[in-house]
């Protein structure tokens, strides 16, 4: 069984300067003193770090390494932290499936336990978009999505993958439907699972009746809308914060299980695509990536007003591929928020472009990986400091 530790940043911001800074140098150690003035092993100092942020009091990780884009993390039934990630390291130019990886001790390891989608039949496919929930049984429902190796339309029709022993084994089955899932399945109190899909800027609710096993169109939710994340808070109150074609984000909210919509409102954080997350005390946390960064904000009042916006973690650099935040909440009240990033390299050999002369991963890992941050929120910001 594929097993993957984490390695704490530090170590990592060593093991970069080792390698980035001289063609021959020696093995990394540990880097002990200020961040932004890092001696070199041929003697110089880096100042690369300087425009870094990573927020205080938190634990940064690289979880899984040279795959991991689009993660989406929940709870499976067990207890364990799932993280559904797409296996290629690129940005949906490569042949690849989602896959479901597990996190123990918190978080700080992870395990891969299988490959949800399947692309068998068609080997030039890439399935990667993808929703994730439970039904009213507990069984794992995904919807994926995707199109052919290079990012070549058209749309794959949604592949319904459905487990009922925690992700190890799946049943899958086409739908006649080519639009692109994200975020959330939303699972109503009489059993009708709902998830947002879109296609040509056009972000529509589908509802299912049975299980996850068939959709149907319910109603459309926006135009010039796309990635949209969904939340159904303990009141019965519904959120939806929406990616739209300007790139920005808008905020709706519904009071009748999601059948009717108020007018948007710009969403409080700039970025796009957005993850919502109801905590244990109520707050709600809504984070979104791209834009300047990992970003997070929080309502006590279930989205009517917010707190001002964190960064959590953020480059300088603007080709730099990355965001996608997606987080759960452990019983001990600890955050897992995951993410990806990576530094586009390479993709023009699957038809990417080839003019990304400041593409960068993160100074610390260069790859494609998923990270994670361990956080309490009352720990957030104590010796916040760029790196």
């Amino acid at each position: 069984m594929e097993k993957i530790c984490l390695v704490h940043v530090p170590i990592l911001l060593a093991a970069y300067l080792a390698q980035a800074c001289s063609a021959s140098a020696q093995a990394a150690k540990p880097v002990e003193g200020s961040a932004t003035s890092l001696r070199t092993p041929t003697g110089g100092t880096s100042n690369v770090l300087d425009k870094c942020v990573m927020i205080g009091g938190a634990e940064f990780y690289v979880a899984i390494d040279n795959k991991g884009n689009w993660p989406n993390l929940v709870t499976l039934p067990r207890g364990e932290i799932g993280a559904f990630i797409y296996n290629h390291p690129s940005h949906g130019f490569g042949c690849g499936d989602v896959e479901l990886w597990t996190g123990a001790d918190g978080g700080r390891l992870w395990t891969f336990r299988s490959k949800v989608s399947d692309h068998s039949d068609a080997p030039a496919k890439v399935r990667m978009n993808h929703a994730v929930g439970f039904n009213a049984k507990g069984e794992v429902v995904v919807v994926v999505s995707g199109w052919s190796e290079g990012r070549r339309m058209p749309l794959l029709p949604v592949q319904v993958c459905i487990s009922s022993d925690g992700g190890r084994n799946w049943q899958r089955h086409e739908l006649p439907v080519n639009d692109v899932p994200f975020g959330k399945i939303i699972c109503s109190p009489d059993g009708t699972l709902t998830s947002v899909w879109y296609n040509k800027d056009r972000a529509n609710l589908y509802a299912s009746r049975d299980g996850g096993r068939t959709w149907q169109l319910s109603h459309m939710l926006a135009e010039e809308g796309n990635e949209t994340a969904l939340l159904r808070c303990r009141s019965g109150k519904w959120l939806a914060v929406m990616r739209n074609s300007a790139g920005s984000m808008t905020l709706f909210t519904s009071s009748d299980e999601g059948r009717t919509w108020s007018s948007p409102r710009p969403a409080p954080l700039r970025g796009h695509p957005a993850d919502l997350l109801q905590l244990a005390d109520g707050k709600i946390l809504l984070t979104c990536g791209r834009g300047p960064g990992i970003m997070a904000t929080f309502s006590d009042d279930e989205g009517a007003t917010w707190s001002s916006a964190m960064t959590f973690l953020s480059v300088p650099w603007k080709e730099t591929d990355h965001g996608y935040p997606s987080s759960v909440q452990l019983g001990d009240g600890t955050i897992v928020t995951a993410y990806y990033f990576g530094g586009r390299k390479g993709e023009e050999k699957y038809g990417g472009r080839a003019d990304l002369p400041d593409s960068h991963g993160l100074p610390w890992h260069r790859r494609y990986h998923m990270g994670v941050m361990r956080y309490r929120l009352e720990d957030l910001g104590k010796a916040d400091k760029g790196w």
